[in-house]
């Protein structure tokens, strides 16, 4: 039993592969799996098709407003494998400042982004200077959470700020928690 990540963030997929030690039967064999995270889930069972040494499967996870560690095991008979999985918060993938050079006392916009939509609360994107005189920049990205039922393409994974920056001073954002 393999698992492509074993950390993943509560929104993005885990791949999982199981492996036989040899070809599978001409009747194939059918592969029991399972997990301990109330965040992520797998299929009952995986069938890996005669001849076939090895087959995928997918381990969906959900949103968490905290880490969740537990385990992916598969089982065959009496062996029964498993491989650690921690499901995470939702994080920032990135922050885009235009213009992305400006004079000290000039105002720059930004664009917070999550790796998914804000789930299963709003998330905090707390922003902070590079000036120690200046740590907090009085500038708080709050990101909605994604509602049940909104059309696709709702912008739920990014916040926009606008900040006035100090001479010598860099931007930095960094996901604060969750309301």
């Amino acid at each position: 039993l393999n698992l492509n990540n074993s950390i993943a963030a509560g929104c993005k997929n885990v791949t999982g592969t199981v492996t036989l030690s040899g070809p599978a039967p001409a009747a194939g064999v059918v592969v029991t799996l399972s997990d301990t995270l109330a965040s992520a889930s797998v299929p009952e069972t995986l069938t890996i098709l005669a001849g076939a040494t090895a087959k995928t499967f997918t381990v969906k996870t959900v949103p968490v407003v905290t880490n969740e560690i537990g385990t992916v095991s598969a089982t065959l008979g009496s062996n029964s494998l498993s491989q650690p999985l921690t499901v995470r918060p939702i994080g920032l993938t990135s922050v885009t400042l235009t213009p992305n050079s400006v004079v000290g006392g000039n105002a720059v916009v930004g664009k917070a982004t999550l790796e998914c939509n804000a789930a299963p609360n709003a998330i905090l994107v707390d922003l902070a200077s590079s000036n120690a005189a200046a740590k907090d920049l009085g500038v708080d990205i709050d990101i909605p959470p994604e509602e049940i039922g909104s059309r696709a393409g709702s912008n739920r994974d990014s916040g926009s700020f606008s900040v006035e920056v100090g001479a010598g001073e860099e931007v930095a954002a960094a996901r604060a928690g969750t309301e």
